[in-house]
């Protein structure tokens, strides 16, 4: 199985995990506006770390659904896994060099203001 078949796999399984959670249009607009920058700030994938700055660093500006919900569109991993990741994330601390390099790049991409 490809790489490619695999995302898509982990990304479906992280949708079906929204059934039964009504987006309404005003919301999956922006969720999908908010994928769609990430995809273009780091058009070569995430790694880990990056993945946790980016969850710190947006943590403030959106509910934690919607939070979960682009992180899950934009990183493959399912929903209940990132939501997971989110409930941690304000106690996690990093390197204040990665903190605003990753901070440069998401204002750089209209992520983060």
């Amino acid at each position: 199985m490809e790489n490619k078949d695999k995302k898509n796999i982990i990304k479906g399984a992280g949708e079906n995990n929204l059934k039964g959670v009504a987006l309404d249009v005003t919301e999956q607009l922006l969720i999908n506006e908010y994928v769609e920058k990430l995809n273009s700030a780091f058009p070569n994938g995430i790694s880990d770390i990056e993945y946790r700055i980016v969850l710190k660093l947006l943590y403030d500006d959106f509910c934690d659904r919607n939070l979960t919900e682009i992180l899950s569109k934009f990183s493959c991993k399912p929903y209940c896994m990132v939501f997971n990741d989110i409930q941690g994330i304000r106690l996690q601390e990093f390197d204040d060099n990665e903190l605003k390099r990753i901070s440069l790049i998401l204002k750089n991409y209209n992520v983060l203001e």
